[in-house]
Order: structure tokens, then sequence, then C-alpha cells
């Protein structure tokens, strides 16, 4: 490796002399990294990795080998617009897994602190991924996608362009994803539909049982109503502020969530 002050860039990679490189970054044999880059301390571009224009990137992130961060959109409607791309701190980027600029002039993608993207998942143009979200192998988010915090999308999972994952939800793998995953539960199933709380998952982010109770039994209710949306932004108004979360989460659902329930309880 040559050393630049305190970056480590190895005599093969490819940096561009306007890439901006933080204390301690490590840039591998045959990475690429573009003008208008800041990459963040102690970021790790392996061998093959690249890092396109207009990407910011923050500390201690590691793109792994042949992973792509920043390309251009995949959009037919896209002609060359300068858009962005904004990755948090400690976000992963696991081998040929894929991350698209916006398409629109000035717009971004933006991902969290802590994501991490498995093999060949793909975050499409315009989306907005939460802190520790999990995209596990080949999974796909469309454009404008929005993943809301500590969410799990398991693998070969392809969600549809314009929709929400709610946070702490969990997506089960080979699962189609064309209406909004409202919080805290699990989708599984052909056709797929909420069939449980997630509450592997809320354990192990702090929740409570008492809370994982509370929420089941709200769920429970909205699959029993005539008329599930409706009964879900009923929530909105709940003084419990998980109810909240989840009432506003159907408020404010453009594509509609899905209704289809699976849901006894446990």
């Amino acid at each position: 490796m040559t050393q630049n002050g305190q970056v480590e860039i190895h005599p093969l990679a490819y940096v561009h002399p306007k890439a901006e490189l933080g204390v301690g970054v490590t840039v591998g044999p045959f990475a690429v990294i573009e003008e208008h880059v800041k990459i963040g301390d102690n970021s790790i571009i392996h061998t093959h990795g690249i890092v396109r224009s207009y990407t910011t990137m923050g500390k201690e992130c590691v793109v792994h080998p042949h992973a792509v961060v920043g390309d251009i959109a995949q959009d037919f409607k896209y002609k060359g617009e300068r858009s962005y791309t904004e990755i948090g701190d400690n976000c992963t980027f696991r081998e040929g897994s894929t991350v698209h600029r916006g398409t629109t002039e000035d717009s971004v993608t933006k991902l969290g602190n802590r994501v991490y993207m498995m093999a060949q998942a793909h975050v499409a143009h315009n989306c907005i991924v939460g802190d520790r979200v999990l995209l596990v192998n080949g999974s796909a988010l469309g454009g404008y996608v929005e993943v809301a915090e500590c969410a799990f999308v398991s693998a070969f999972v392809g969600v549809h362009q314009f929709s929400k994952i709610g946070a702490y939800s969990l997506i089960a793998a080979d699962t189609k994803i064309d209406l909004d995953v409202p919080p805290f539960v699990i989708i599984d199933g052909y056709p797929r539909a909420i069939c449980k709380l997630n509450r592997i998952g809320m354990e192990r982010n702090g929740f409570t049982k008492e809370d994982a109770d509370l929420i089941e039994s709200a769920y429970v209710a909205i699959s029993k109503a005539e008329h599930p949306m409706a009964a879900g932004r009923e929530l909105a108004s709940a003084e419990n502020p998980l109810l909240r979360r989840i009432g506003e989460f159907y408020q404010h659902s453009a594509r509609g969530v899905i209704h289809r329930f699976n849901f006894a309880g446990e």
C-alpha cells in the first residue's frame, strides 16, 4: 500500500484527485473512487469496490469486492441530472450489492447508520433506508421505497416502488411486497400476509413483553375489523406512543397497507 498522510491507497487503485478521504481510510487494489466523493474516517474500500460520483459516505463503512455505491439510476427518465447518494456511519456493502443515486435533479438516495446489505442486495434510486436495516442476499428495493429503522428484509424479497416498510418489521424470504408493511409484524406466506408479531426482533431492540402484548392486541383487532385500514388509522389518536405509531403509518400510507391477515396472536 502507498500512504498519503493517514490514508492507505493501493497503487493499483484509482482514486480521483478531488475525492475526499477521511483519516484511516483504506483503499484496496482495483478499487475505484470517483470525483465528488467523500468517505469518512476508518472506512475500507476493498479490492474492486466502487464508489461513484456524488456519494457521501460516513465513518467506518466497508465496501466489499464488486459492490457499487452511488451508481446512476436504473430509470429511463434519467438523463444525466446531478443527483446524490448519502450513506451514514458503520454501513456494510457485501459482495455485488448496489446502491443507486437519485433520478431527478438534486434528489437523494439515503441510507442511515449501521445498514447492512448482504451479497447482491439492491437499493434503487430515491430510496430512504433507516438505521440498522438489514437487507439479506438478493433482496431488492424499487425506486422511492422507504424502509424504517430496524426492519429485516430477507433473501430474495422484491419490494415494489413507492412501498413503505415499517419499523421493526420482518419480511420472510421470497416474498413479493406491493403494498405497505406496517411496523412490528412478520410478513410471510403465499399469498403474503401479516402472520404474527415480530416478537424476537422487538425483544432484541429493547421492547418489553407488555409492549409486544399491547401491539399484538391492536393487530388482532385490526385483523377482525370490517375495514382494516380505517381501524388502523384510528390508532393515530391512541394515548400509547407505540399504538400511535401504527396509526400514523396507516394514515400516511399512499399505496395501502397489506390487508391480508393470518394473525391469531401467540
